[in-house]
């Protein structure tokens, strides 16, 4: 498999996507310092497109570094304020150090740049749920679940919120919305 991205590659260095597959094939080979210089090449001089230089901030995630891809994806970010993907892995990598503030503010511009779409509000409720407790997510788990009507994590987290607050009529209409949508026999009427 590698070999036959190297020849895409070689016939097309300009094909971001082979470049990406190549990294990636890297990583799960564990092959970290391949998969780094492979990000640095191509026909694009000293600025690698955006979704490359993204990609060494997940290198170096993948080998354990954190912190490194944290800060290599804040200078993406810098470039690119509206990079969607590069805002999603930014929180993710908070959520797992446990770095509230910092993972809802990557939630927030999250959001900022895909307003419309259901994951990236609940990943808006989810840190702010962690960031700052007893916040009432339900407006944004209700938009998602609008966006979204097979969307489960805002359908449950809004099935969840609205029976703690003893609204069962909005409850029950979180689990109907998902009982009509999500076919995972988990959901029965």
């Amino acid at each position: 498999k590698l070999a036959a991205l190297n020849h895409a590659i070689a016939i097309s260095p300009l094909a971001i996507e082979a470049h990406e597959m190549k990294i990636d094939l890297l990583v799960t080979m564990k092959r970290f310092d391949e998969a780094l210089a492979a990000a640095a090449v191509g026909g694009w001089g000293d600025r690698p497109p955006v979704a490359l230089r993204a990609r060494r901030a997940r290198v170096a995630a993948a080998r354990g570094d954190t912190a490194g891809a944290i800060s290599r994806m804040r200078e993406v970010l810098d470039d690119d304020p509206n990079y969607a993907a590069g805002w999603e892995l930014l929180a993710d990598w908070h959520a797992e150090r446990e770095e509230w503030p910092a993972y809802l503010a990557a939630a927030r511009e999250l959001c900022r740049v895909t307003p419309n779409d259901a994951k990236a509000l609940g990943y808006l409720c989810h840190a702010m749920l962690r960031a700052e407790p007893g916040v009432d997510v339900r407006p944004h788990l209700r938009r998602a679940l609008h966006l979204k009507p097979d969307y489960a994590y805002a359908g449950y987290e809004l099935f969840d919120l609205e029976f703690a607050a003893g609204d069962l009529d909005a409850a029950e209409r979180a689990i109907q919305t998902l009982s009509a949508h999500l076919d995972n026999g988990h959901v029965r009427q």
